[in-house]
C-alpha cells in the first residue's frame, strides 16, 4: 500500500503486473538493451517511428527531469514532440545536495553522449 498526496491509500503495482494487465490497451512496455536514459531514448525513438507517434510524454523524477528532457529531445528526432512531466519527491537537504552534484556530472555525460550518438 502507498499513500497519495491527498492521504488516500492505494495499492502499489509492480511494473510487470501493470504491463500484463494493460497489454493491448495503449500501454507499451519494453526491456532496454542499454540501461540508461540514452538507451530509453533510442528504444522509444524506434517505437515512435514504428507506431508513427507525433508526441511523446516522458515521466521522470524532478531530479532527473532536465537531463532526461535534453536527451529525449536530442535522440528521439524532430518528427516527435517530446513533453516531460515530473513528480516532486520529498527530499531532505542532504538528498537534494547529493542529487544536485549527481545531476551536474550526469548532464556532462549527457552532453557527450548526445553529441556523439544522437
Amino acid at each position: 500500500m502507498g499513500v497519495s498526496d491527498s492521504g488516500q491509500p492505494f495499492k502499489r503495482v509492480s511494473v510487470t503486473d501493470y504491463c500484463d494487465g494493460h497489454e493491448g490497451n495503449g500501454v507499451c512496455c519494453f526491456t532496454l538493451e542499454e540501461a540508461a536514459t540514452t538507451g530509453e531514448a533510442f528504444t522509444v525513438a524506434d517505437i515512435a517511428a514504428l507506431e508513427s507517434w507525433e508526441t511523446l510524454t516522458v515521466v521522470r523524477s524532478r531530479t532527473h527531469a532536465f537531463r532526461a528532457h535534453y536527451i529525449f529531445d536530442r535522440c528521439v528526432g524532430d518528427d516527435v514532440h517530446v513533453d516531460l512531466v515530473h513528480a516532486d519527491p520529498e527530499l531532505n537537504a542532504f538528498q537534494w545536495g547529493w542529487h544536485l552534484v549527481y545531476a551536474h556530472v550526469a548532464f556532462i555525460k549527457a552532453l557527450w553522449q548526445t553529441a556523439t550518438r544522437c
